[in-house]
């Protein structure tokens, strides 16, 4: 009888121990991106101010068009864009913001080459409205830890996020293997964090209106800042880094224009 009861007890231990991986190895785990990015340069646009991020608070709980400070900025950066970049195309957010600073520098340099792209949209936070005054707090005080702590179940994760934008900046450049453009994506800060820590393993923010250059070259990654550059350099073959011989002749002119 006690043998019995052992070998029932023993089991029960075992099946239960087979369940328990069972589930845990059917659990979702987060997606690694696994993918090689194409090594063709491009350039990330953020959009423009809004009156909430005024409030120093994250742009990312609501989706509000420019103000009149974040319109001036777009408008300086299609300036820049103007001057720097010929053969322009924009992949831009689907968040007002960044739509709203895309028309603007579209309209600008007289281009309709503009492409939206759901996943270059910001991190998605799910249903916050219960925890809503208690996330802008967080936010404003920068206590980034403890906000992650009490989002919803329906919060995208860092994980997810990343994967999601590495894929969309994939998808845009995989296009251009063969084209001679100027790849412009218009986003996000925390995008652009994620594209600079995936690319050059460093983040650092990045100010609205800003213009960066993600470059390939030499066998690296690396980053130009474009609107704060005193060089009259045009940069319009960026995008045929991929043909050896043109990225000669860029070089080459890049070096001329910043000596004269």
């Amino acid at each position: 009888m006690r043998l019995r009861r052992i070998k029932y007890t023993l089991y029960s231990l075992i099946i239960i121990l087979i369940s328990s991986m069972i589930i845990n190895n059917c659990q979702a785990k987060p997606k690694r991106f696994e993918k090689e990015i194409p090594k063709i340069s491009f350039v990330f646009l953020r959009h423009g101010t809004t009156d909430w991020a005024i409030e120093k608070t994250s742009d990312g709980f609501v989706d509000y068009g420019l103000n009149a400070q974040g319109r001036a900025e777009s408008l300086a950066a299609a300036r820049i864009i103007k001057a720097k970049f010929s053969n322009p195309v924009f992949y831009c957010s689907i968040l007002a913001r960044t739509m709203e600073t895309c028309t603007i520098v579209g309209n600008f340099i007289q281009s309709n080459n503009i492409h939206l792209v759901v996943d270059l949209r910001g991190r998605e936070f799910g249903d916050v409205k219960s925890i809503f005054s208690k996330l802008v707090r967080l936010s404003k005080e920068k206590k980034f830890e403890e906000m992650e702590t009490i989002l919803p179940a329906s919060a995208e994760s860092k994980e997810e996020f990343e994967f999601r934008c590495l894929n969309a900046l994939f998808e845009v450049l995989n296009k251009h293997r063969e084209r001679c453009q100027t790849i412009i994506i218009v986003s996000h800060d925390e995008v652009f964090r994620c594209f600079t820590q995936h690319l050059i393993n460093k983040t650092f923010p990045m100010k609205k209106g800003g213009i960066k250059l993600f470059k390939y070259d030499y066998g690296h990654w690396f980053i130009q800042d474009i609107e704060n550059s005193k060089s009259e350099a045009h940069f319009e073959l960026t995008q045929c880094d991929n043909r050896p011989q043109e990225q000669e002749a860029v070089m080459r002119r890049l070096v001329i224009n910043c000596l004269k």
